[in-house]
């Protein structure tokens, strides 16, 4: 892992604005999902059991998994795969790594299984004769999801990144740091305003820049000092009890 990928995790990990503010992500996907799937409070307990079921109908699931929370700040293909056999000082930093890192991970799991529910209920509101207990109905859920991760949602993959985020060049990569979700937010719009011109719905449109646009808002409020203080208590109840 290089310099900024270090550099990267290290400003992730010890932040806690931006534990708090990744579950606002949740707000892009009702860019593309109606609101009243989102339905229900989040239930830690359950976490692995729905993080899980996730990986396994959804792959890009673990995309997220190898990747982190952002472009460039997660881990290679070799040391996720070989994690369990690291030894000496690549097994404590890995431990150091993962011990930082999981308030953020824990913060993205939710936000991904609750966006992975609301899926699944949208699913079976469309196909009310299908058995929700299927494969064919977990692999439909499956395939959904993937469209709304792709389209609202930040991931560490090259294909998800812009042009200027897949340079090599050491002041790019520098510049484009922490723009995961700007580039994204970026690009919903730009798209959302392309398709109405060319023809399509302007309230699908409309729909999309007021979700991107009030997901920054969230995201930037919960972030401030003053909102990590109130939302910190908030969060801590809505899971644990």
């Amino acid at each position: 892992i290089d310099f900024l990928g270090k550099f990267k995790k290290t400003a992730v990990g010890m932040s806690l604005s931006t534990v708090v503010q990744q579950p606002t992500a949740i707000l892009r996907a009702m860019a593309v999902i109606d609101g009243k799937y989102f339905v229900g409070k989040p239930n830690i307990k359950s976490l692995g059991t729905k993080w899980a079921e996730l990986k396994k109908y959804a792959p890009v699931a673990t995309i997220k998994d190898i990747g982190g929370f952002d472009a460039g700040g997660g881990k290679s293909m070799a040391r996720w795969l070989n994690s369990d056999t690291l030894k000496g000082k690549d097994k404590v930093m890995d431990t150091i790594d993962n011990v930082a890192m999981k308030g953020a991970e824990i913060a993205d799991k939710l936000g991904w299984t609750t966006i992975w529910e609301a899926v699944k209920r949208e699913v079976k509101a469309n196909n009310p004769q299908m058995d929700v207990t299927s494969e064919a109905f977990l692999e439909k859920c499956g395939q959904r999801f993937t469209e709304v991760i792709v389209q609202t949602q930040v991931y560490d993959s090259t294909l998800s990144r812009s042009g200027y985020m897949r340079s090599k060049n050491a002041l790019v990569r520098l510049g484009t740091a922490f723009m995961g979700e700007p580039t994204l937010a970026i690009n919903m719009v730009f798209n959302a305003i392309t398709q109405a011109i060319r023809g399509g719905s302007k309230v699908q449109a409309v729909r999309t820049i007021a979700f991107v646009y009030t997901s920054q808002v969230a995201a930037s409020a919960v972030s401030s000092s003053a909102a990590t203080n109130s939302v910190i208590p908030l969060l801590i109840k809505t899971l644990y009890h």
